[in-house]
């Protein structure tokens, strides 16, 4: 179907960086009901290392 041979490999990446995040802490009693995609994104970018 075309997917890349990598896709696991992404998918370990995405974990990981959700793990490193403040989203991994937070408990279900905590989480946001009004948190959008876009807000969870936002937060993720900001922890994302920068590339030269």
């Amino acid at each position: 179907i075309g997917l890349t041979p990598q896709i696991h490999q992404g998918a370990a990446d995405l974990f990981r960086l959700l793990n490193a995040s403040p989203l991994a802490s937070e408990r279900r009693e905590e989480i946001d009901p009004d948190r959008t995609v876009a807000d969870v994104l936002q937060d993720l970018a900001k922890i994302l290392p920068v590339r030269p």
